[in-house]
């Protein structure tokens, strides 16, 4: 089975805006930077780390993900997902198969990404996964060569569901959980905090929080 080349997306400007009420400027971006390690850490676990590109215009995103042993594809200036993960890509050859990951899921286990990685091997064209509300992408698999429309935007994963489904592709959604958690609201912050794993972001929301 062929490895994925991985793309991360971070964002370089308002990260995590939705937690203002609770954390600080600061405080927010310590916590997007300490999810994007544990994502990192995730997929060096999987032995993929190798295979992840961070893209980014932010030159300290962009250290800590090179001192973690990712590469980095430098954006020229913060225009959103779509046009970051659409920049990545366009440093990927054609016959690469893509999996775009955000860097704020801290739940995520290398046994899922093998698991949805393995799902393209089982005859799927795309792979996608939601977040728990169904209405953001967590994960998106396909092939440089048979691109689907990107649509990082309101209702992405239906969005997604519906651009894989108008090429005649088959999909497969896959919904384990470290996948499914991504870190937007207060609710999601202090949901983390009272959890006991071993993870940079879990320790550091305990900490704000406490």
């Amino acid at each position: 089975m062929n490895k994925p080349m991985v793309l991360i997306p971070f964002k370089a400007n308002w990260q995590k805006s939705r937690l203002s009420p609770l954390l600080t400027g600061p405080q927010r971006r310590l916590l997007s930077e300490s999810m994007l390690l544990d994502v990192l850490d995730a997929f060096q676990t999987a032995g993929m780390l190798a295979r992840c590109s961070v893209v980014t215009s932010d030159r300290r995103a962009a250290d800590l993900a090179e001192k973690a042993g990712a590469s980095v594809a430098v954006e020229p200036s913060d225009r959103g997902v779509n046009a970051a993960v659409a920049w990545g890509m366009s440093k990927i050859g054609m016959g690469e198969d893509v999996m775009v990951v955000p860097s704020d899921l801290p739940l995520l286990r290398p046994g899922e990404i093998r698991k949805a990685t393995s799902l393209r091997s089982q005859g799927f064209d795309a792979v996608v996964s939601p977040s728990r509300a169904f209405d953001g992408t967590n994960l998106l698999i396909m092939s440089a060569s048979v691109p689907i429309h990107l649509s990082y935007d309101k209702n992405s994963f239906w969005n997604h569901v519906a651009g894989t489904a108008a090429k005649g592709l088959r999909l497969a959604v896959y919904t384990g959980i470290g996948f499914l958690f991504d870190v937007d609201s207060p609710a999601d912050l202090e949901e983390i905090s009272k959890l006991r794993r071993s993870r940079r972001s879990i320790a550091l929301a305990r900490r704000l929080l406490s």
